[in-house]
C-alpha cells in the first residue's frame, strides 16, 4: 500500500448541504481497489441544539449502529428494536454515564454506557473516492462506548463504581484493542491511516448532520471532551491522507 499527502481546503460541517456533497452511501463495504481520500473537517460548536441524551445521542447512535452493514455489532439493532428507553442512571462521576433500556417483552434489561478520559477528543473526517459517495467518519480518542443486552437488571453506582446484580448481560464495546466493531471487509478503521490509533472509537455515518448531532450531544454531556477547530486554509496548510 502506498501513501501520499496532498493539500486540500478544509470544509466545515456547518456549511454542508445536499447540493454540495452527496451524503448517501450506496454501499457500505469499501472496495480496496478504489482510491480514497480522508479529509479532516471542523464541527461548529457555536450553536448547539437543546437535545436530550436519548434524542441527541442514543437514538441517532443506535440507529446508525443498527442500519449500517459495515458494522458487525449486534446490540445496536437489539436495543433499538426490542427495548424501550427508560432514562439516565445517575452517578457521581461526570465522565461516565449509563442510559437504561427495558425489553418490551420479558424481564430483560439493556444499557448504553459511555466513559470519557480526561484527555479525550472528537475528530471528524470525510472519506471520499471518485467512484463512491462520501462517508463521514468520527474518531473518538479516549472514549469507550458499550452496548449491553440481556441483563437481569440495571447497574447501580456505589462507592465510586458500577455494581451489577445478577446477570450483567452481553457486552459489545468500542475502543477495544482486541476486537473491532467493523467487519473485516469494510477496510475500517485502518482506512483512516494516521488519523486512527489502536483503541480509538470509530463511527461512520451516511450524512454529516448525523455525525454532528452525536458530537454536539457528547460535548454537552461531557464538557471535558475536546472538539478541535481547524484553522482556515489561509492560515495554515492542511493535509489529506490518500490511500490506494
Amino acid at each position: 500500500m502506498k501513501y501520499q499527502l496532498v493539500v486540500c481546503i478544509v470544509l466545515s460541517l456547518s456549511a454542508f448541504s445536499g447540493t454540495n456533497i452527496k451524503a448517501a452511501v450506496t454501499k457500505d463495504i469499501l472496495d480496496s481497489s478504489i482510491q480514497y481520500k480522508v479529509i479532516p473537517i471542523s464541527v461548529n460548536l457555536s450553536k448547539q441544539p437543546n437535545t436530550g441524551l436519548y434524542s441527541g445521542y442514543a437514538r441517532p447512535l443506535l440507529k446508525n449502529l443498527a442500519e449500517r452493514s459495515i458494522y458487525r455489532i449486534e446490540n445496536g439493532f437489539e436495543l433499538r428494536g426490542s427495548y424501550k428507553y427508560k432514562g439516565l442512571i445517575n452517578s457521581s462521576d461526570s465522565r461516565k454515564s449509563i442510559l437504561g433500556f427495558k425489553k418490551e417483552e420479558g424481564a430483560q434489561w439493556g444499557y448504553l454506557t459511555t466513559s470519557v478520559a480526561p484527555q479525550s477528543s472528537a475528530n471528524a473526517f470525510i472519506v471520499q473516492s471518485d467512484r463512491r459517495d462520501s462517508i463521514y467518519a468520527l474518531v473518538l480518542k479516549g472514549v469507550r462506548i458499550c452496548l449491553v443486552s440481556k441483563a437481569s437488571g440495571l447497574p447501580v453506582w456505589e462507592e465510586g463504581k458500577w455494581t451489577f446484580a445478577g446477570r450483567p448481560g452481553y457486552f459489545e464495546c468500542t475502543g477495544s484493542a482486541r476486537s473491532s466493531i467493523f467487519k473485516g471487509s469494510s477496510e475500517f478503521p485502518r482506512l483512516l491511516g494516521p488519523y486512527y490509533s489502536e483503541g480509538d472509537t470509530v463511527l461512520t455515518f451516511r450524512k454529516p448532520l448525523e455525525l454532528k448531532k452525536v458530537i454536539l450531544s457528547l460535548k454537552r454531556q461531557f464538557p471535558v471532551l475536546t472538539v478541535p477547530a481547524l484553522p482556515n486554509y489561509e492560515e495554515a496548510q492542511h493535509f489529506v491522507y490518500r490511500t490506494y
